[in-house]
């Protein structure tokens, strides 16, 4: 197997982000209506944060001799956006989301779903789809900024 290089290793776990959100999306337009469904959901949902957080674990390695990659790292951890994803992520193996559908009694699908984060002690709830993507164009933004 090819050597990867940490920038190639980072751009695959945005890659691998990217599946997940459109997973995530697909599963939430076909429905939440069984618990196999909602599980899928999960599965998805959790590992999207896990490959965004894996982006900059992916940085750690090649920041110890490229300083300019550990001031970036350094700014991304500074981040809010990136303190939710991250808090999202270690909230996640501790307990399964809460997963909240509405489901259209004329079509069976779910219409809308709240996503449920500890972070600082508080829970936020947001338009998780809307949300997540905002995260994945932050993160994508980082890498081209980074790696131009």
């Amino acid at each position: 197997m090819p050597e990867c290089s940490a920038k190639d290793d980072s751009w695959l776990a945005l890659r691998g982000a990217f599946y997940h959100l459109w997973q995530v999306t697909h599963q939430f337009k076909k429905g939440l209506a069984s618990n196999d469904k909602v599980e899928l959901f999960h599965w998805h949902l959790r590992s999207f944060f896990w490959e965004m957080v894996a982006v900059r674990d992916s940085l750690k390695r090649a920041a110890r001799t490229d300083r300019r990659i550990e001031e970036a790292l350094h700014n991304l951890d500074d981040q809010q956006w990136f303190q939710e994803v991250s808090a999202y992520r270690n909230f996640a193996h501790e307990s399964f989301h809460v997963v909240e559908a509405a489901v259209s009694a004329r079509t069976g699908r779910a219409v809308v779903f709240q996503l449920q984060c500890a972070i600082q002690s508080q829970t936020y709830m947001a338009d998780g789809l809307a949300l997540l993507r905002d995260y994945w164009k932050k993160m994508e933004r980082f890498l081209k900024a980074l790696f131009p």
